[in-house]
């Protein structure tokens, strides 16, 4: 209700008076707005509650500034604000609760503390300050005396109109309210407090059942005094002066062995810890409607309680005028059984029908749930943790395909779909060989030998990846490349990128050295043709080349010579008008075994790069990093250094027999297949048909 103070006095004006009346008042506000900003000129304008503290504050002054607008008598329109504000409170949520606080107008206003206190708690307002009820019947329920304490002041008229409207809304009572007495009474918490009262008269019915005579004598009680202490253990009585009369079993076990040592005085065993008033008989009748909460000192209990803890009672305080004292029902609040046993306290202390043995009850139940949940939550985040590490394996998984085959087979493998064999035409392969590497594996040690092998292709492979070329297969010294194996047509475009790559690689060992301190030399052999490609295998599965023009590729480079790039004529046709090249004619004699010499026309050259490269490009071979074979220019190599090179394949290895060692042959394990004619003739562009039923007579990688 405070944050809508503002928006029910809105309503108001308008239901009652009309839009205009409210379109006049606003400029009143308007004013009134100003003015305080004024006087607190680092405030917000747009929120009342800096201005004046608190809504009900700034609806008050509001009130005052309408019902000058509307010529009308301030309490009057009070009056009539709070029968408006009670009409909206019954429409709201909260209206049901309102409906069914007490079956007459005494009851009704003598609960309406314990409803605002649990409002305020469910809304967590820490700081508001809400008035206070008590009413008394007086005159045999001819009369009701009504109480009423506020720290704000002027509300007076705004309560009677509420309140005779709940009298009439609720329990069709017309009231005439007449305000006896108003005067400040002190508060430790809230300082000086409005206490108003109220006479509430009617016509007819009574208030409230007329009381009969009651008497003080214990043994006209109906139930006995120890009945009533087993009957609730958690209560206590207590008179004007705020000495213990009674005490429930549970509490007298508690601290019954203190209050011959320490007296019966309340605040030597309690402390009030809410609502925030004094710890006075007085003040405990000011708010008797209201819950309470008192707090059990540590100190004052029985020295056989093993853990002297501090426990929390709540309850309500009931008058008791026949005796003047006040009757404290309560119960502990606590939620475990440990908080229980750890106080001295058993669950037969509670009353079977105090709903605070089923929560004790229930929160064992809800704890032990909730460590399954927690389990559960620890598997489900074991579960999400171990799905995570799967979904990495994967995309490794993945990027170690997509880097093993080309991207369209490699897609196709993720999915699980079958990979069929396709014809691919003019696909650019570059075979190369280390010159003399039998010698060095026979000189030198085979972690050297693997050492260089491994900064060797590191680069390559870097270059590779560059050009966005297919690395076929590395075997021993031979390392195979693939161009326009991606689509089913090789372009130009692959065939330069090969050439490409074979300039860089021929760069790259100008400056490396072999474990012996000698310069390398590589042979490399490029051809464009038509090739069968496919996956082979399932466990290992391997991506291959099949086809003759692989052979053919092997041997243009077994027909190269050391240091040189033999690039065939049908690569040569693709990419020989690139000004960037340099070609070295040869003669028609050496072209490999296996092109026809009538049916193709041109030969076989030499490649070099042009010392001076295009302005506009940059050599690929330059975004190398220097490796660690790589020492510093080689000096020229002499005659016979030259020859020894060259002649190295013929080395004998002092390691091995007297024989010459035979230059590896290439084996079916993860290379390419080709094929020849019956005759022997090279076929420039054969067949599907006529590539399947040839293709596994010759093999190589």
């Amino acid at each position: 209700m405070l944050e809508r103070i503002n928006d029910v006095l809105r309503q108001f004006v308008i239901d009652k008076h009309g839009t205009d009346a409210w379109n006049k008042a606003r400029a009143k506000i308007g004013q009134v707005i100003q003015e305080k900003t004024k006087q607190k000129a680092t405030n917000d304008v747009t929120n009342p509650k800096t201005h004046f503290g608190d809504s009900l504050d700034f609806a008050r002054e509001i009130i005052n500034a309408v019902s000058q607008v509307l010529g009308k008598n301030i309490y009057d329109f009070q009056e009539d604000f709070g029968r408006a504000a009670f009409m909206i409170c019954l429409q709201m949520p909260q209206g049901k609760i309102l409906q069914s606080l007490g079956s007459s107008l005494c009851e009704f206003l003598n609960n309406l503390d314990n409803f605002v206190d649990i409002f305020i708690q469910a809304n967590e307002l820490r700081d508001a300050k809400p008035p206070s009820f008590k009413c008394i019947v007086k005159d045999d329920g001819q009369c009701l005396e009504l109480h009423y304490y506020s720290v704000r002041h002027g509300w007076e008229s705004c309560v009677v109109g509420a309140v005779k409207c709940a009298a009439k809304v609720l329990f069709n009572l017309n009231v005439i309210m007449t305000l006896v007495e108003d005067t400040d009474v002190e508060d430790h918490s809230n300082g000086k407090m409005d206490h108003s009262v109220f006479e509430i008269m009617k016509k007819r019915e009574s208030f409230a059942v007329k009381k009969h005579a009651h008497s003080t004598n214990p043994n006209d009680l109906k139930i006995s005094v120890p009945t009533l202490c087993s009957a609730f253990p958690f209560h206590i009585i207590f008179d004007e002066k705020m000495e213990i009369q009674q005490l429930g079993v549970a509490l007298l076990r508690l601290i019954g062995h203190s209050l011959v040592l320490h007296g019966t005085s309340m605040a030597t065993y309690f402390e009030l810890v809410r609502p925030e008033v004094k710890f006075t008989f007085e003040s405990i009748l000011c708010r008797i409607n209201g819950s309470f909460l008192l707090l059990l000192k540590s100190e004052t209990q029985s020295e056989h309680v093993k853990d002297k803890l501090v426990m929390e009672l709540k309850g309500q305080m009931i008058h008791l005028p026949e005796s003047n004292c006040v009757l404290f029902l309560a119960s502990p609040l606590v939620k475990k059984l440990e908080q229980l046993k750890g106080r001295g306290l058993f669950l037969s202390d509670i009353p079977i029908h105090d709903a605070t043995r089923d929560l004790i009850l229930v929160s064992e139940q809800a704890q032990a749930q909730d460590g399954l949940k927690k389990r559960m939550e620890q598997l489900q985040t074991e579960l999400e943790v171990a799905s995570n590490e799967l979904e990495e394996e994967k995309k490794k998984t993945e990027d170690l395909l997509s880097s093993i085959f080309p991207q369209d087979v490699a897609t196709k493998l993720i999915d699980k779909q079958p990979v069929p064999a396709r014809f691919i035409e003019n696909v650019t392969m570059l075979f190369s060989d280390i010159v003399g590497f039998t010698s060095i594996c026979g000189k030198c040690t085979a972690m050297d030998v693997v050492e260089m092998l491994e900064h060797l292709y590191t680069k390559f492979d870097k270059l590779c990846g560059e050009l966005d070329l297919y690395k076929v297969e590395t075997i021993g010294d031979a390392y195979v490349v693939a161009g326009g194996v991606e689509s089913l047509y090789g372009t130009d475009d692959d065939a330069y990128k090969v050439a490409k790559m074979a300039l860089g690689m021929m760069d790259f060992l100008e400056n490396a050295l072999s474990p012996e301190g000698l310069p390398l030399k590589m042979r490399i052999g490029i051809h464009t043709g038509s090739v069968l490609s496919g996956v082979v295998g399932t466990k290992m599965p391997r991506y291959c080349l099949f086809g003759h023009h692989v052979t053919l590729a092997n041997k243009m480079e077994s027909e190269s010579e050391a240091g040189r790039i033999n690039i065939s004529p049908t690569t040569y046709e693709l990419i020989r008008d690139d000004k960037g090249l340099k070609f070295i004619r040869r003669s028609k004699s050496s072209l490999p075994d296996g092109f026809k010499m009538d049916s193709i026309s041109g030969t076989c050259y030499f490649l070099e790069r042009l010392t001076t490269y295009p302005s506009d490009e940059s050599p690929p071979w330059q975004k190398l990093e220097s490796p660690r074979v790589l020492r510093k220019r080689s000096p020229p190599l002499t005659g016979n250094q030259s020859e020894r090179i060259c002649n190295s394949d013929s080395i004998k290895s002092p390691t091995l027999s007297s024989k010459a060692v035979p230059k590896p042959e290439v084996t079916a394990n993860s290379g390419s297949f080709f094929h020849d004619d019956k005759n022997g003739n090279f076929i420039k562009k054969p067949t599907k048909e006529q590539f399947s039923s040839e293709c596994f007579k010759e093999t190589s990688v």
